[in-house]
């Protein structure tokens, strides 16, 4: 009997599990009843590969954008690189084109030179050029900058040159006003350097000189510059404790030439003694 049941019971579940796949299989409420049954597992399934689809698509997409942005940073640190570049051809350009200017004018040789030291030690005031005896340059010898009146050499070596600018007392340069001639001695600031555009002192004024403010003042016929060139306007002309008011005149100006930063400068090396 009980070897009946071991040979029967195993023969029915098998019987029975066939059943159950038949009718799970091929009538439609079991397919029903089956897809009810595992919808939880394959729904859970499909809902982790879509999530995980969505985190690896962001993680292409943060990548790609980061690459993006990266690759516009530079493209702009480049982009600033040239239009600097291009800025400063710009500016040297245009300066060049005013000295050449200034040469086609003046019947006195000249010679180009660019700026390669100011003195801090002098408070901005002294120059120093990359020409020297060797290119005709010599002491004394006017120097301008943007067509305006900046100094005279100082100090020259084979290959370099000192400049004092109009803003150091020790230039003292002989100017007038302009369409006059009443004369006065430029004699630098009052500042101790030169920052934006300083206030320089004519001194030396003749007393009866109808001076007001906003007249220019340009070197005179006894400067070692040729006469002419402007120097700058008057901003103060009222007399005061600045000079003798009994004997002359001092008055106030402010320099043409810091109004614009300047690299290159012109020595004009055929500039004729001071008249006595």
């Amino acid at each position: 009997m009980k070897s009946i049941r071991k040979v029967v019971v195993p023969g029915a579940v098998v019987l029975v599990l066939v059943v159950v796949v038949l009718v799970f299989r091929f009538h439609p409420d079991g397919r029903a009843l089956l897809r009810n049954f595992t919808s939880p597992v394959t729904v859970a399934g499909s809902a982790a590969e879509e999530e995980l689809e969505e985190q690896l698509l962001m993680l292409r997409s943060k990548a790609e954008l980061v690459q993006e942005i990266t690759e516009s940073e530079q493209a702009q640190e480049r982009s600033a690189v040239h239009l600097a570049r291009i800025e400063q051809l710009e500016r040297e350009n245009r300066e060049l084109r005013r000295l050449l200017r200034l040469d086609e004018t003046a019947s006195l040789a000249a010679t180009h030179a660019r700026v390669v030291f100011r003195d801090p030690a002098a408070g901005g005031r002294r120059l120093q050029l990359n020409r020297g005896e060797q290119d005709g340059i010599a002491v004394g010898q006017p120097v301008l900058a943007n067509g305006f009146l900046l100094g005279r050499i100082a100090e020259v070596s084979k290959r370099t040159a000192g400049v004092l600018t109009i803003a150091d007392a020790n230039c003292r340069l002989s100017v007038c006003l302009a369409d006059t001639r009443c004369y006065g001695i430029l004699a630098g600031t009052e500042d101790r350097s030169v920052r934006g555009r300083p206030v320089l002192l004519v001194r030396h004024l003749q007393l009866d000189c109808e001076i007001s403010e906003g007249q220019v003042i340009e070197t005179s016929d006894y400067s070692i510059a040729p006469p002419g060139i402007k120097v700058g306007t008057v901003v103060d002309a009222a007399p005061g404790p600045l000079g003798n008011e009994h004997l002359d005149r001092t008055i106030k100006i402010r320099p043409f030439v810091f109004d614009r930063a300047f690299t290159h400068v012109t020595v004009l090396t055929g500039s004729r003694a001071p008249v006595d």
